[in-house]
This record gives C-alpha cells, sequence and structure tokens, in this order.
C-alpha cells in the first residue's frame, strides 16, 4: 500500500481485473511488523512511499464512504 493519497490515485485505481476501484484509509496499530519500503526498495520508486506488513495481518471493514461522488473509500483496520 502507498501512504501517498495522490500517488494512490495516479498510480493504483485501475485494476487489470475486473471491478472498479476504491481507496483504503488503513488504521495501523502500533508496533505492528511492517516495512518501509523508502527507505531498502529502489530509488526510482521511492516517491510511491510503500508500506508492506508482515505476514498473517486481516483487515477489518469498518465503513465505505462515497462522499464527493469519486472513489469509494473503505475504512479498514489491521487486525
Amino acid at each position: 500500500m502507498s501512504i501517498s493519497k495522490a500517488v494512490a490515485l495516479a498510480e493504483f485505481t485501475d485494476p487489470s481485473f475486473g471491478g472498479g476501484p476504491a481507496l483504503l484509509r488503513v488504521t495501523i496499530p502500533s508496533r505492528t511488523p511492517a516495512a518501509w519500503l523508502p527507505l531498502v526498495g529502489d530509488p526510482a520508486l521511492r516517491y510511491q512511499c510503500e508500506l508492506l506488513l508482515g505476514p498473517g495481518h486481516a483487515l477489518h471493514l469498518s465503513n465505505v464512504d462515497y462522499a464527493g461522488g469519486g472513489l469509494p473509500v473503505l475504512d479498514v483496520e489491521v487486525i
């Protein structure tokens, strides 16, 4: 996932597998194992601000926001 809404909108909202695009607004508890890729990834891709979570996490969907008539925003929490 990218923590940059601008990057997510520009690069990750054209699904190739059908269905429609959506944005995830993710709440991640402190101390959740994760990798901040701008520190270790390809320098040419640092602008993507990607964060990878460790294995075994699930997401709890708490809300879907259709406000503004744009993409739906799904509020999820890592559990």
